[in-house]
């Protein structure tokens, strides 16, 4: 991939406004996930030729893998309209249906330190955090159902832990910030709250 780029910038020195050599540019960052990059790329591409559609194709897909479903759908639904037939917009199509759609994560772990050494953790423990996700239904926001399951064995003392919550989330290309709600159903009636804010460092770096 580094040998492909070398060779794209020499092409793009020789012949700077090569809609073609800029396009394959874009879909090579792509490729090596520099997401931004790649789509300040295609962008520079429709400034110079604002009909160009694979141009726009590639301004979705980025849009989509950023969680920019608000300028995905966009783009999407206007390539749409203008090329209904083309393979290409169609596939686009399917990719933000399957973006949109709600998505199940689950994560889960399980350890087991002999002799007591287990630490903080438990010398026999189990967790399993599960998060329902409402996707892109709502353009760059979501809405979550959480529950989170834990056991740990320290030394014949079993501990358990248990939370049920529910939450949103905003999703920029820049930044992700979660809100959640949650208490412990089989605690003390206490409602607990967190806010997490995550920053992607320009890809760029």
């Amino acid at each position: 991939l580094n040998e492909s780029q070398s060779i794209l910038h020499e092409i793009l020195d020789k012949a700077p406004f090569s809609l073609e050599a800029r396009l394959v540019l874009g879909e090579l960052k792509q490729a090596r996930n520099q997401l931004r990059n790649a789509r300040d790329q295609f962008t520079s591409v429709m400034v110079d030729d604002p009909a160009n559609l694979y141009a726009s194709v590639g301004i979705a897909q980025t849009a989509m893998q950023l969680g920019d479903y608000a300028t995905a759908r966009r783009h999407v639904d206007t390539l749409a309209t203008a090329y209904p037939e083309n393979f290409t917009v169609q596939r686009a199509q399917r990719d933000l249906k399957a973006h949109m759609r709600p998505r199940l994560t689950v994560f889960s772990r399980i350890g087991n330190a002999k002799g007591g050494s287990g630490g903080n953790a438990g010398n026999n423990n189990w967790l399993m955090d599960a998060i329902l996700d409402s996707g892109g239904l709502f353009g760059n926001y979501s809405i979550f159902a959480r529950t989170y399951n834990a056991r740990a064995n320290f030394n014949g003392d079993v501990a358990f832990r248990q939370r049920v919550g529910i939450g949103g989330q905003y999703l920029s290309p820049t930044w992700r910030i979660r809100g959640e709600l949650d208490n412990n159903p089989t605690g003390p009636d206490e409602i607990g709250a967190s806010l997490h804010t995550t920053w992607f460092a320009n890809d760029r770096w």
